[in-house]
């Protein structure tokens, strides 16, 4: 853990980041701009951790 987390972050999915850094190479315009990404939810990160957890390896 990294110990007292007390602001959530907006994590997002790998796939998801990945799309959109593919989609900024290929529109107009999107050269030489900041691009800002965060996923739809706050979350702390054990609990982020407890749904991937549960999600990819319930046995744990």
């Amino acid at each position: 853990m990294f110990g007292r987390q007390l602001e959530p972050y907006h994590f997002i999915a790998a796939d998801d980041f990945a799309d959109m850094v593919a989609r900024s190479y290929v529109e107009e315009g999107a050269d030489c701009k900041r691009l800002i990404v965060h996923g739809p939810e706050r979350i702390i990160f054990r609990d982020a951790l407890e749904k991937y957890c549960a999600a990819c390896h319930p046995e744990v």
